[in-house]
């Protein structure tokens, strides 16, 4: 899911995780990054498509939407929004984003 959890609150992120954990298999991941040290992000985020073969392909151009408060969610509030996950691994990145891999328990 990359960056979109950043543009759900933690009740939001709870609804969603609900609805997700009723669709992916017993060893189903999330995998998010997630505004770390940055206090603006992007009003909207960058549209993803998969494409044949498996590729990602973001969307073309430059998003002139603005920007937003960065939520900059914990680790512990990401959990405590997405019961039935656990916190597989983190990282923290060069560009000050957090990495993080979510497995279902």
């Amino acid at each position: 899911c990359w960056n979109f959890l950043n543009y759900f609150s933690a009740d939001e992120l709870k609804l969603l995780m609900g609805v997700l954990i009723e669709r992916l298999g017993p060893k189903g991941k999330i995998h998010a990054l997630i505004e770390s040290s940055a206090t603006q992000m992007a009003a909207n985020p960058i549209a993803l498509s998969l494409v044949s073969g498996g590729s990602v392909r973001w969307r073309q151009g430059t998003d002139d939407s603005g920007t937003i408060p960065a939520p900059r969610h914990s680790t512990e509030t990401l959990l405590r929004s997405m019961p039935g996950f656990g916190a597989e691994q983190t990282l923290l990145l060069a560009n000050g984003q957090k990495e993080l891999l979510f497995t279902r328990r």
